[in-house]
């Protein structure tokens, strides 16, 4: 009996242990994650080219629902939308 309960010791420390490398490990990719997608964002942000006040201008509209839907956008002359343009 104390064998097996020696055992099941040893077994519950490194079990405790890999959960210990697991929660750091999901810490960083929650950290990566996060940074991720303030990069995204910010690259977004840069290329609308614009101001931080015509950001909030923008933001504050599709809040009240007063911009276009990516489906209703208007196309320029060439055919293309204007959100395919500041993709490109």
């Amino acid at each position: 009996m104390a064998n097996k309960r020696i055992k099941l010791k040893k077994e519950l420390e490194k079990a405790r242990e890999r959960l210990e490398e697991w929660t750091k490990r999901v810490k960083e990719l929650e950290e990566a994650y996060v940074e991720a997608e303030k990069t995204e964002v910010y690259g977004i942000f840069e290329a609308a080219d614009l101001s931080p006040e015509e950001l909030a201008l923008v933001i504050e509209k599709a809040r009240r629902g007063e911009m276009q839907k990516p489906d209703d956008e208007p196309e320029e002359p060439d055919g293309q939308s204007l959100a395919e343009e500041v993709i490109e």
